[in-house]
Parts: structure tokens; C-alpha cells; sequence
């Protein structure tokens, strides 16, 4: 959905040595930077956990037809998707303010 037009990952050399460097320098950044793993873990649980249970579903029942043709979804089916979609973003940055509220008042 990121990279819409271009050629799929396991054909582009470029982009995927591009992707596993960001990804590596993000995680040595990381574990050097971060002392304690029960800071990582809050942070992967308020984003992860969201993005699984309602983010991605979201973004797939936005992006299908269940049709199978090209006719377009009514405005009503695409309530639902886009309600969950609002709310768990809401809620993620609530769990991310929170884990930095907690971070920067000693409360861990």
C-alpha cells in the first residue's frame, strides 16, 4: 500500500537493501539507547497490539471489494472500516503519550 505502482520487494535489490538497513540502524539505535526492555515492551504493546486487532483488518476491508468487480463499496460499508481505523489510532497515540508521560516522571 506504501509503495503502490512500483515492483513487488523480491524483485527490487535496491529497496530491500534500502528497508533491512533503515530497519537495523532503528534497532541497534534501540538496544543501545533504550536501558530498560520493559520501556520497549510498553511501546511495542501500544502499537502492535492495536495495529493487529484493529488497524490492519481496518485497512483491508477499506482496500477489498467484496464483489470481486469494480464497482465501488457504499459510503455504509465503508463506516465501520474507517470508525475502527479513527478510534485505534486515537488509542495508539493515548498509549504512546501515556508510555512518554510515564517515561519522563520517573513512573516506571
Amino acid at each position: 500500500m506504501v509503495f503502490k505502482g512500483s515492483k513487488p520487494l523480491s524483485e527490487s535489490n535496491r529497496r530491500f537493501v534500502i528497508l533491512n538497513i533503515t530497519v537495523l540502524v532503528f534497532l541497534y539505535m534501540g538496544s543501545t539507547l533504550i536501558p530498560n526492555i520493559w520501556v520497549a515492551f510498553q511501546f511495542t504493546g501500544a502499537t502492535t497490539g492495536l495495529s493487529l486487532g484493529f488497524i490492519f483488518p481496518a485497512l483491508i476491508a477499506l482496500r477489498s471489494n467484496p464483489n470481486q468487480r469494480k464497482e465501488s463499496v457504499g459510503l455504509r460499508k465503508k463506516i465501520l472500516p474507517w470508525a475502527m481505523l479513527v478510534m485505534a489510532l486515537v488509542v495508539s497515540i493515548i498509549g504512546v503519550l501515556g508510555n512518554l508521560l510515564n517515561l519522563t516522571t520517573g513512573n516506571n
